[in-house]
């Protein structure tokens, strides 16, 4: 394996895992954002989130990518731009390169403070979402962890070096 795409929804450690893996691998992390995507700047639902793997043949984490831009444009917005062709095509790349996708989610109870974004049952609603999206794909290669394990991390790097 080359690098490592995290998703899941809001508040399920993919940050501090990111950061943990980052150190261990000692592979560069790239945090998706509203901006992220853009190529020559137009936003390109394609090259963009291929761009910086494609620049980097030693890896990437990437905190997030595809998976939550097929999710969050489904439920918020209804502006998904990626349709089943461009997914495939993604898919197949992200694969080619050698990426290994992880959803993340939390199966202990998470206290929420009261300025969170998403309530609990808002983030079980996205949770849901989440895991029909990731079931869907079936290109790429692909891990779901309990990211309340303290043994995620470790999972997640036993399955990425044996990948290689």
């Amino acid at each position: 394996m080359t690098g490592l795409i995290l998703e899941g929804a809001e508040k399920q450690f993919k940050s501090t895992i990111a950061n943990e893996l980052s150190a261990r691998l000692e592979l560069p992390i790239i945090h998706f954002h509203k901006d992220y995507g853009f190529v020559n700047g137009q936003f390109d639902y394609f090259d963009g989130y291929l761009r910086d793997a494609r620049k980097n043949s030693n890896g990437i984490i990437f905190d997030r990518n595809f998976l939550s831009e097929i999710v969050y444009g489904k439920h918020f917005r209804n502006r998904c731009h990626i349709d089943d062709s461009m997914l495939k095509k993604i898919q197949l790349e992200f694969n080619e390169l050698g990426y290994l996708l992880v959803l993340l989610h939390r199966k202990n109870n998470y206290v929420w403070e009261e300025d969170e974004y998403l309530d609990e049952k808002q983030n079980d609603l996205m949770m849901e979402k989440y895991k029909k999206e990731f079931d869907g794909l079936n290109i790429i290669n692909k891990l779901e962890v309990d990211s309340s394990d303290p043994g995620t991390v470790d999972k997640i790097i036993n399955v990425f070096l044996e990948k290689e």
